[in-house]
């Protein structure tokens, strides 16, 4: 039901806020910058390409990389997220 995902997107929102929070002590704790936080429009963009990268890859290869503009445009993807 939508309340159960509701609940299910709201208890994996804290995790995600306390893991951040976790990793931004720890970087503080060893002297270094902490890593820039994703956004929540950032993750939900991963989320749909990993989807669709998957659903895609059981239709079979050749038509995944015509429709997803193959591995590399993942990897650019993956790169631009690890930059902000």
């Amino acid at each position: 039901t939508s309340e159960d995902n509701a609940r299910s997107l709201a208890i994996m929102l804290d995790k995600h806020h306390q893991e951040w929070a976790d990793l931004s002590i720890k970087a503080v704790k060893e002297g270094i910058q902490p890593p820039v936080k994703p956004s929540i429009e950032e993750l939900v963009e991963l989320a749909k390409t990993l989807m669709n990268a998957a659903a895609e890859q059981e239709q079979g290869p050749e038509m995944a990389e015509e429709q997803s503009g193959g591995p590399e445009m993942m990897e650019q993807m993956m790169q631009q997220l690890q930059q902000t």
